[in-house]
């Protein structure tokens, strides 16, 4: 069981929004690999990716990366799509992208978007002297080695500062820390790069760098769209019932089975929701009780069918 530590004093449960996966099951299609299996065994659909309004737990995310790189024999499959990801159709990216006019203006409204893309994560920046430093910092310890994930990061913000910087370039002034090194191509770009903790990755780079131009052209920029996305849930209950809304239909869907699939221990699960007034038997229950009254709505199928 993959298990989260809570080092933020947050009291809600870290979530991503699932589309945010995506990129991988397109890379996976175009390369005719199946990860049909893959999402199956976490719960999960195609359908359910191409929703923007669904955020799964945080550990869910990692577990499934991992899988497509093993399925498909790829060590360093997160750090090349995050490498040649489209920023202007990624969520995270599509209002930093269109309103930055900086270098560390796109920083600051980047990190200002991801907490309405997870609840798992704050992105920061700081600034030290001659050097500045973003990072992924993850509200939570995980207990698995988010190594794809990491992977992803470096990929894709490397792509962006070399976009940035153009000639001023040079990979010696970027040290790059993340949780599994071997994740990266050996001698990628030259960076330096080091292991860190399960936190998060790191990117430090010369502070003189904020101030450089966003380099995407003005037809570009008019050609991406102003979306509204609804937020991550705040309170830990609503998260809970997020979390297992996916999997509200499986028939062994036991108090164990709920504990792990939110990355919880059956224990703390069921102290964190009696702090909260409520039990796991309750959201349970209130989440059949809402999917039963959808059903009933807006399909033409019987009380009896729907109990």
């Amino acid at each position: 069981m993959n298990t989260a530590k809570d080092i933020s004093g947050n009291s809600g449960l870290p979530l991503i929004r699932l589309s945010l996966i995506l990129p991988f099951l397109q890379h996976l299609d175009a390369q005719k690999i199946d990860s049909d299996d893959i999402l199956s065994e976490q719960g999960l659909s195609r359908d359910a990716l191409t929703s923007t309004d669904i955020f799964i737990p945080a550990v869910t995310v990692y577990k499934v990366i991992e899988a497509m790189a093993r399925t498909a024999q790829d060590p360093f499959l997160a750090v090349h799509i995050g490498e040649n990801l489209d920023l202007n159709a990624w969520p995270v990216f599509t209002e930093s992208v269109k309103h930055a006019a900086s270098f560390g203006d796109f920083f600051f409204r980047f990190a200002a978007e991801s907490v309405n893309q997870a609840s798992s994560v704050q992105m920061r920046l700081v600034t030290d002297g001659e050097h500045a430093t973003f990072r992924a910092y993850r509200m939570f310890e995980p207990s698995m080695v988010p190594a794809q994930a990491d992977a992803f990061y470096v990929g894709l913000f490397t792509s962006i500062f070399q976009n940035c910087t153009a000639e001023k370039w040079n990979p010696h002034e970027i040290l790059i820390r993340l949780s599994d090194p071997d994740a990266v191509p050996p001698g990628y770009h030259n960076l330096m790069i080091s292991r860190g903790d399960r936190r998060g990755p790191s990117i430090r780079f010369p502070q003189k760098w904020l101030l450089l131009p966003m380099h995407i052209n003005e037809k570009e920029r008019d050609s991406i769209d102003d979306i509204k996305y609804q937020t991550p849930p705040r309170s830990f209950n609503n998260a809970i019932r997020q979390a297992l809304q996916l999997h509200i239909d499986r028939t062994d869907l036991t108090a164990d089975v709920a504990a792990e699939l939110c990355g919880f221990k059956k224990r703390t699960l069921g102290r964190k929701l009696k702090a909260s007034g409520s039990t796991l038997s309750k959201e349970i229950a209130k989440l059949r009780e809402e999917r039963a009254t959808r059903l009933l709505k807006e399909t033409s199928q019987s009380i009896a069918e729907v109990s």
